[in-house]
C-alpha cells in the first residue's frame, strides 16, 4: 500500500480537493455550497484545507470554516473520507481544533447508506 501523505493544501490546488469522489449523502454539500465559490469569500483558505493522499489520489480531505475577516477557523464542516484510517491521521495530524459541524438530509434514519 502506498505510503499516506497528509498535508494542507497550496493555493491553487482546489481541483485536487475537489477530485475526491463525493458520495452525496451527508456534509455541507447538501446545502449546495460550492468549494469554489467559499474559497474565492475567503471562507475557506488553502492553509485550513486538508487533504490526505495515497499516491496522487484523495482518500480523506477537510476544509475549516470562517469569516472573511477571522484569522482562525471557527468550525470544521467540510470533512468526507474513503479511508477511514486517512480521515483520522488527517484529523490528527492538523493542528485546527474546531467544533465539527455535521449536516444530515432530513430522512437520514431511514438511509442505510447515511
Amino acid at each position: 500500500m502506498t505510503d499516506l501523505v497528509v498535508r494542507p493544501l497550496t493555493a491553487g490546488e482546489a481541483d485536487l480537493f475537489l477530485s475526491m469522489p463525493d458520495d452525496g449523502l451527508v456534509g455541507v454539500q447538501l446545502t449546495g455550497r460550492d468549494y469554489r465559490a467559499t474559497v474565492e469569500l475567503g471562507q475557506y483558505r488553502p492553509e485550513w484545507t486538508w487533504v490526505a493522499l495515497r499516491g496522487d489520489k484523495v482518500v480523506a480531505r477537510a476544509a475549516w470554516w470562517a469569516g472573511p475577516e477571522d484569522d482562525k477557523p471557527i468550525t470544521l464542516d467540510w470533512f468526507d473520507f474513503s479511508d477511514a484510517e486517512a480521515g483520522r491521521a488527517l484529523l490528527e495530524k492538523s493542528d485546527l481544533k474546531t467544533e465539527y459541524t455535521m449536516i444530515l438530509p432530513p430522512d437520514w434514519r431511514a438511509d442505510p447508506a447515511v
